[in-house]
């Protein structure tokens, strides 16, 4: 467990820094999590975990039917830790290269609103709704609500 936790300490940092608007602070957190991240679960989980219960524990057992299951479960869990390296690393190009990163890797598809937003915008000719039920309008009025609350928030951070 300390072994995977050590990472989720400067994750879970970055993030409430985040939410408080200190980006510099976010970002040099972020970088420590990559770094840590790849180091714990890329080198030390294989070359120390899985090598001790593959390769080590075969000195002093025999292999039996649970020596088999967890050490499936084991790979099954490097093989996650592989797939999310590259998630993160996707992100620190992005971030290095780009700057600034937009939105979170783990989404690639947009959300169900803006394609709703999308049928709106068209006519009822071009497959849109004519003019929508009331969820619809609801969603535009609290759409409309948060504009001008933003307009209002907007100019009294101004003054």
């Amino acid at each position: 467990m300390l072994l995977h936790d050590s990472s989720d300490i400067f994750l879970e940092s970055a993030k409430m820094f985040n939410y408080a608007g200190w980006r510099r602070v976010c970002d040099v957190l972020f970088v420590v999590f990559s770094f840590v991240f790849l180091v714990t679960r890329l080198v030390i989980f294989p070359g120390r975990m899985i090598h001790s219960t593959m390769v080590d524990s075969l000195d002093y057992f025999d292999p039996f039917p649970g020596y088999y299951f967890f050490n499936a479960l084991l790979l099954v869990l490097q093989a996650l830790h592989v797939f999310w390296a590259y998630l993160i690393l996707r992100m620190v190009h992005k971030f290095v290269f780009l700057g600034k990163l937009d939105k979170d890797e783990r989404s690639d598809e947009e959300s169900e609103d803006d394609d709703e937003d999308e049928e709106e915008e068209r006519g009822p000719e071009e497959g849109g709704r004519e003019g929508g039920g009331c969820w619809e309008r609801r969603k535009r009025s609290e759409r409309k609500g948060a504009a001008a609350m933003n307009s209002k928030l907007a100019s009294l951070a101004d003054n």
